[in-house]
């Protein structure tokens, strides 16, 4: 399931981090993610590459969460 977010990898030319931290990042009403790190180099690799995806790009996302993992999600809760 998750080869269908990677593609957004390769349109950005960012790295799966990357990718995950630009995601909510995009949304206008958020400034600020706290993401998981280990090393000051992890720290660095966070913020070397953050991107504002577009909005047909968010939807899609958005869609495939909703008829894809959203099942996923509830069974972990």
């Amino acid at each position: 399931h998750l080869n269908f977010f990677w593609k957004y990898c390769d349109v950005y030319e960012v790295s799966k981090t990357e990718l995950a931290l630009s995601f909510p990042l995009s949304y206008p009403e958020v400034s600020t993610v706290i993401p998981g790190i280990k090393t000051p180099e992890q720290a660095v690799q966070n913020c070397e590459k953050i991107v504002r995806l577009n909005s047909e790009d968010i939807l899609s996302i958005e869609d495939y969460f909703i008829h894809h993992l959203d099942a996923i999600v509830d069974i972990m809760k």
